[in-house]
């Protein structure tokens, strides 16, 4: 968690989970009941006490005044229509950031425009991220994507689904810092991680956020994988994808994978369990699963797959970004 407050600014909570376990409270009707707040707890210790490679840690500050956590900006009414993250005792080594763009802060606001501050070097050879780096302010269009969520569910509801009956679950999809507030209050869910998405006309950096630990992490790719294998993608296709991915109708390790594959040339089973930290055979199954939804296909010698864009692009976009084809 961070540090103390300025004056005036809200108290530190003696539990460090107290600001996500009342975002559960908004849960309609019983959902949230005695089992349900059991599970959310088990997560929250489970989640909260795990040790993530990370490049920053995460300080948030609206009107002036720092809060503790993103949950705590969450349960504030109404929606505070600006708010800035600020990456702090970030990395230096610029080995971390091969995936991932270096930066001070993003500021973002109601509807989605916001400012990204980047930070540049301009020595090729340089190694490290130090005081001559460059600050770049640069105006983006912020979106967020639920990661890891705690959705509640009550006793009743999880005996309905043992039974094979259908329990209502929330719209999950991209959106807004408004809608995003609007979605917790809405349903209850307790984000545990989320995507920060900034998007250009012409490209999408993006920002995983553990907001249990307060943390910006790292991009499991980073020194895993060649960074020549990286494959720059569109803001418009890279906007599709993340439409697909926020809906979270694929399992955790597929949905993982296809956000690695997506941004590299091609991978094999082998290259993938690397990055997701899974054995050989859960990353050769997210992989055929990915195959199987027509998101991926195998391609080359040896073997590898390699992910498809029509998926994640209407007609109308297909045209734009292929306007030769």
């Amino acid at each position: 968690m961070d540090g103390p407050t300025r004056p005036g600014g809200p108290a530190r909570p003696a539990n460090p989970w107290e600001d996500f376990e009342a975002l559960a409270h908004l849960a309609p009707g019983s959902t949230h009941d005695a089992y349900s707040q059991k599970r959310l707890r088990k997560g929250l210790w489970d989640l909260g006490h795990r040790a993530p490679r990370t490049l920053a840690r995460l300080r948030w500050v609206s009107g002036g005044v720092r809060h503790p956590n993103l949950a705590h900006l969450l349960l504030l009414r109404p929606t505070p229509p600006e708010v800035t993250v600020e990456f702090v005792e970030g990395s230096k080594d610029l080995s971390d950031y091969e995936f991932a763009c270096p930066a001070r802060s993003i500021t973002f606001r109601e509807d989605g425009p916001g400012t990204l501050r980047r930070l540049e070097v301009d020595d090729p050879a340089a190694q490290t991220l130090d005081e001559r780096a460059r600050e770049v302010a640069e105006e983006v269009l912020v979106r967020f994507a639920f990661r890891e969520v705690f959705v509640p569910r009550s006793l009743a509801e999880e005996q309905r689904a043992q039974d094979g009956l259908a329990v209502p679950s929330p719209p999950f999809g991209l959106c807004s810092w408004k809608n995003l507030h609007r979605f917790v209050h809405r349903y209850g869910v307790v984000p545990y991680r989320l995507e920060l998405l900034a998007y250009t006309h012409e490209k999408r950096d993006r920002f995983e956020l553990d907001l249990l630990l307060n943390r910006w992490l790292e991009d499991p790719r980073a020194g895993r994988l060649p960074l020549g294998q990286r494959t720059p993608r569109s803001a418009r296709l890279a906007a599709g994808l993340d439409r697909y991915v926020a809906k979270l109708e694929l399992p955790v390790i597929p949905r993982r994978a296809l956000e690695i594959l997506f941004e590299t040339e091609r991978a094999t089973p082998a290259e993938l369990s690397q990055c997701l930290e899974v054995s050989h055979e859960l990353a050769r199954s997210a992989l055929e699963t990915l195959r199987a939804h027509g998101l991926a296909e195998i391609e080359g010698t040896p073997p590898a797959y390699r992910v498809l864009e029509e998926p994640f692009l209407t007609p109308e976009e297909w045209a734009k970004e292929h306007p030769s084809s």
